[in-house]
Formats: structure tokens, C-alpha cells, sequence
């Protein structure tokens, strides 16, 4: 129900009390009760209504606020089961804040989406850095000088007696000690951008982590449990998961849909045990010599009555009670 909606059955109520009153007084109803447009009545009458506003307050009468007095109808609410009165003024203000607020979350979640968008941006572009610097080293490797070369064209600047030739021994040595340089400042960036990359994902991922924790634990207590954790994980392991591939297992879905597995293989186990235990039951309580004569219904029975313990549920229930009517066969 919209604003509009909610103020015109406002005032189609006040109408219906104000005619009601008039018709119990005999006297002609001329509107002078009838709240203006903005919802505001100028008569000493008090409007009706049913649901969240119900009942009208004492009729002229002195609410605790004063609104009656002052002409303002009031409304009686429930507020945690506890009905209170509330003047029309203060309904109007909360709704509007009502709608302020579902603005600002809109605005909200407008800005979430717009974080989000940016960080992948920056995420593209510092792969795409990334990629560049190791093009660059790709480049500049194969022209680099190993170290004999750098150290022969260092000596060369050095012991060589002709100008020119120490003078081109001095130009080498110094284009490769640049290019080497230049070389490890490129595999020097690559190494902090890849760290910076790999902190910020970590920080991601134990964020998720911390997210899909949460809501394991609202999905299903029992996981705030240490000792039932280490069930379910005791369960993995037991299908053959490693280590490693249960620290990927951050989803709180499939750890939800593990949980049952379990639990449903448990059940499955506990119904053959039953019917293992009817047997050599069955088979102690045969005198000696002369083969067993067993109820054909005992297994049956056995596995019903085990399931309702198990999980005591209305099905599991009615399953027993059908299965205990079954008579044994007679010879």
C-alpha cells in the first residue's frame, strides 16, 4: 500500500465514524469533522479504524502527548503487542522516515555496486600492468650481458691504452650495466605488484570465508559446534578429500549439502545394524538343533522403531505404528 492509498482509507474511516456519530446524536452530519486534505481534522470527534490503527482515541478527550486536545486525530497501534495511541502527525512522520531510509538504501546498495565495478577496473588494470612488465623483461633479457662480458668490457675501460678503444670499452660496459638495471627495476615491480596481489586476495578470500561461516552457522547451528565440525570433516575425509581440497571448501551450501550425506549414509548404516541385530536375535532364541522360526515382520519392525528414534518425526511415527500391527506368521 502506497502513501496515497494509506491516506485515503484514513479518511474514508474518519468519514464513516463522523456519519455513525451523527446518526447516534440525530443531529445532520455537516462536515465539520471531516479531516482537511493533509489528513488534519478541526472537530473534537476521534476517527475509527481496524488492523495496525483500529480504534479511535477517547472522544475529545486529553491523550498523553495532547494531541486530542488539539484537534489531531490519533490512532491506536500495536507496538510489540502493546496498543498505543498515536497521533496522525506522528504516523505520517514515520512513514516518511520509513521511506527516507529505504532511499538511503537504495543509495546504498547503488554505491556498493559502484565500489564493486570500480575494484574490478583497478583489478583489470593492474593484470594488465602486470602483463606489461613481463613483456618488458622479456625484451630486455636477451640483450643483457652476462657478467664475464660485463666484467672484460669493465676492464677494457679500464687497462686499454688506446682513447678510442677505452673509450668504446667504457660506452659498453655502461649500456649494460644500465640495461642490467633497468632489468632488475622491471623483475623488482613485478615481484611487489604480484605481493600486493596476492595480499589483496588473501584478504578477499578470509572475508568470504568469514561470510559463508556466518551463514553455515544460521543455516545450522550445530556448526557453532568444534566437535561437529570435525564430524562432518571426519566424514570427507572418510571419502577420500585431502587436506588441501577441504581449505577450498569455503561454500556454505555445499557444506550444508555434505551435512546431509552424512547424516542420511548414518541412518542407512543404523537400519542394516538393526537388521543384522533381528537376525542373530533371532537365531540365539532357536532351540538347538532346529532352525530358527522368525516373526517375517521382526526386520521390519525393527527398522521402524529404530528410525522413529532416530528422528521422531510424524512419518517415521505412522511408519511404526503400521509396521507393529503386522502379525507374526502362523504355522
Amino acid at each position: 500500500m502506497n502513501e496515497s492509498d494509506a491516506f485515503a482509507m484514513l479518511k474514508a474511516k474518519r468519514d464513516a465514524a463522523s456519519a455513525k456519530a451523527a446518526e447516534a446524536s440525530g443531529q445532520p452530519n455537516d462536515g465539520a469533522d471531516a479531516p482537511s486534505a493533509d489528513g488534519q481534522g478541526s472537530g473534537e470527534g476521534e476517527p475509527e479504524g481496524d488492523g495496525a490503527a483500529d480504534a479511535p482515541a477517547d472522544g475529545g478527550g486529553q491523550d498523553d502527548d495532547g494531541a486530542a486536545g488539539s484537534g489531531e486525530p490519533t490512532f491506536t497501534v500495536k507496538v510489540n503487542g502493546e496498543a498505543r495511541q498515536v497521533p496522525l502527525s506522528e504516523l505520517t512522520q514515520t512513514y516518511s522516515s520509513a521511506k527516507h531510509l529505504e532511499g538511503k538504501q537504495h543509495e546504498i546498495l547503488a554505491r556498493e555496486r559502484e565500489v564493486t565495478t570500480l575494484k574490478d577496473q583497478v583489478n583489470g588494470l593492474a593484470n594488465q600492468y602486470q602483463q606489461n612488465l613481463g613483456q618488458l623483461a622479456q625484451m630486455i633479457r636477451p640483450n643483457l650481458p652476462d657478467q664475464n662480458q660485463l666484467s672484460a668490457l669493465l676492464h677494457a675501460a679500464t687497462v686499454e691504452t688506446d682513447p678510442a678503444k677505452r673509450a668504446e670499452a667504457n660506452t659498453r660496459y655502461l649500456q649494460g650495466k644500465e640495461a642490467i638495471d633497468r632489468y632488475q627495476a622491471v623483475v623488482a615491480e613485478q615481484r611487489r605488484v604480484q605481493a600486493q596481489q596476492d595480499q589483496q586476495a588473501k584478504a578477499e578470500r578470509d572475508q568470504f570465508e568469514a561470510q559463508q561461516a556466518d551463514l553455515l552457522k544460521k543455516a545450522n547451528a550445530d556448526f557453532a559446534n568444534p566437535q561437529y565440525v570435525q564430524k562432518t570433516v571426519g566424514y570427507l575425509k572418510s571419502l577420500g578429500f585431502e587436506d588441501a581440497e577441504l581449505a577450498d571448501l569455503a561454500d556454505h551450501r555445499a557444506w550444508l549439502i555434505v551435512d546431509k550425506a552424512r547424516k542420511w549414509d548414518e541412518r542407512n548404516q543404523n537400519i542394516g545394524n538393526g537388521v543384522r541385530k533381528a537376525a542373530k536375535e533371532a537365531k540365539a532364541l532357536a532351540p538347538s538343533g532346529e532352525a530358527p522360526k522368525q516373526d517375517p515382520n521382526a526386520v521390519q519392525k525393527l527398522a521402524a522403531r529404530d528410525a522413529f528414534e532416530k528422528n521422531p518425526n510424524v512419518k517415521n511415527a505412522l511408519a511404526r505404528l503400521k509396521a507393529s500391527k503386522q502379525q507374526p506368521l502362523r504355522e
